[in-house]
């Protein structure tokens, strides 16, 4: 349940935070004192019932140095409620300020946490209210079967069994991993395939047992991705450049990957009709033509001599 209240500024405790830093505070400040505060700020009541900051750190310290003494806020004290408002948090007021890419990391664990601790809420609750139904069940014949669209909510899917239905735990982890990875791109303005380079990157600069030069390299990556307009593709290529330095087996993949596009580039040749290629190559690009085949060829000649004259490399082993 969440509501909307008025809360003493002071009164706000500020817990994990995405952003480690609020930028263009001032900015903020000055819409707000222009036009006021569009959108409250969200915080859950924790166990002793002080008001934790859920988003809304840079609205927050806008109204701080306006010297606002309250604020509009939403109050939640239900996980599901929390998770809407991290999936919403990229806008405030007016303008919004993006995240960076450890930023956008940092939220999309968050996310995770508190859908995971809401789909474990869940199947709690479906295991307990399947539990009362069978027992009621057993005890009373003309007892109705539990209603299917109650059980679904609480994640519980119905199958046809040769004794009858059954019920089973509806795959939470392959359906929430699916929404979440959309959902967390939406909410932080990078697609999931980018979160998850820039996520490699800082665990691995995080980690004790990360090798310590390619540790070095991460670090460096994962503290440019603090920055705004950070470039995660650029920085993963120079982590990943790092692994391939100090793993044999990594450095033989890469070669392999890029010895593969070369070859299936090569192989487009064939899609080329000879006669429509006699009609429109000049002298010149048959000659290009006749002399990258017979590069292919000597290449390719080179190989089987040397294959045949040692040991022979099959499936990362030797023969």
């Amino acid at each position: 349940m969440t509501t909307l209240t008025s809360v003493r500024v002071d009164s706000i405790v500020t817990g994990e935070r995405t952003r480690q830093e609020f930028r263009n505070v001032e900015s903020l400040a000055r819409s707000i004192a222009d036009r006021g505060l569009l959108s409250p700020i969200n915080v859950r009541l924790d166990e002793s019932g002080q008001k934790i900051l859920v988003c809304g750190g840079r609205r927050l310290r806008a109204v701080q140095s306006l010297g606002w003494e309250r604020v509009p806020a939403l109050v939640m004290d239900d996980d599901m409620d929390e998770l809407e408002a991290l999936l919403a948090e990229g806008e405030e007021n007016t303008e919004r300020e993006p995240f960076t890419p450890a930023e956008a990391v940092r939220h999309r664990q968050r996310i995770h946490a508190v859908e995971a601790k809401a789909a474990k809420k869940r199947q709690d609750e479906g295991r307990e209210h399947a539990h009362e139904s069978r027992r009621l069940g057993s005890s009373n014949l003309d007892e109705p079967s539990p209603d299917d669209s109650a059980l679904a909510s609480l994640g519980f899917v119905k199958d046809d069994a040769p004794l009858g239905i059954k019920y089973r735990e509806r795959d939470h982890k392959t359906e929430a991993e699916r929404t979440t990875r959309h959902r967390t791109a939406k909410a932080t303005g990078f697609g999931a395939t980018t979160l998850d380079k820039a996520q490699e990157v800082i665990e691995a600069a995080e980690s004790t047992m990360t090798p310590e030069p390619v540790r070095e390299v991460a670090r460096e990556a994962a503290k440019a991705l603090e920055k705004p307009g950070a470039k995660v593709d650029r920085e993963y290529r120079a982590y990943r450049e790092a692994v391939a330095k100090t793993n044999p087996d990594v450095r033989a993949a890469n070669y392999r990957k890029a010895l593969t596009q070369a070859l299936t580039r090569a192989g487009d040749l064939a899609s080329y009709e000879p006669d429509r290629v006699i009609e429109v190559a000049d002298d010149s690009l048959i000659r290009t033509i006749r002399d990258t085949c017979e590069q292919i060829a000597r290449w390719s000649d080179d190989i089987d001599k040397r294959r045949s004259g040692g040991l022979r490399v099959v499936n990362g082993g030797k023969q």
